[in-house]
């Protein structure tokens, strides 16, 4: 017995071999035909984009026709088809630029009443720096169509409104406290 046991083990060993060569041939083979798979979408992607521009203009002059043979069909009556074409491309052509001149003229409109209003609300500079040479601020630019007003506070320090107007309250009640922290 012990010497067909020796047998029998080189025989399952050898069975053994033989199927994981035939996995790995497997893996190998499904993972080539993946490979595959994704190089060919690739191409017809690659292949489908360069058509792409073609494809959308065969679609565009298609739907064009369709929109007007009606109107080739109704002129048709009366003139050639050659000429019934032609006069229906020449309306689509004239309804085209009516359309685009009246949004443009209300467009160029538009542009200028806001570029107007614009200018009319920006503060405009005075041209020369003022001060020793410094570029101009908010703080120094004047503006003529509109007067500066003035907002002056409650206290007695000469700021404007927006200013100090917190600060002026803060030093007017710690002269109303006294000293001490007391209301005087």
């Amino acid at each position: 017995m012990s010497a067909n046991t020796p047998a029998t083990a080189q025989g399952e060993t050898a069975t053994d071999e033989l199927s994981s060569s035939r996995g790995r041939r497997r893996k190998l083979i499904t993972a080539l035909m993946i490979l595959a798979f994704l190089a060919i979408i690739a191409i017809a992607l690659y292949a489908l984009s360069l058509i792409a521009g073609a494809v959308i203009l065969l679609l565009v002059s298609a739907l064009l026709a369709y929109i007007i043979y009606p109107l080739v069909q109704l002129l048709q009556r009366r003139l050639r088809r050659s000429l019934a074409i032609t006069v229906a491309y020449l309306l689509i052509a004239v309804a085209l630029a009516g359309g685009m001149f009246i949004v443009t003229s209300s467009l160029i409109g538009q542009s200028t009443s806001i570029a107007q209003s614009i200018q009319v609300n920006t503060p405009l500079s005075t041209g020369a720096p003022e001060g020793d040479g410094d570029q101009s601020t908010a703080a120094n630019l004047s503006s003529p169509a509109r007067p500066k007003t003035m907002l002056t506070s409650r206290c007695s320090c000469d700021r404007t409104f927006t200013q100090n107007e917190p600060a002026c309250w803060m030093r007017r009640r710690r002269s109303a406290q006294g000293p001490g922290g007391r209301t005087a």
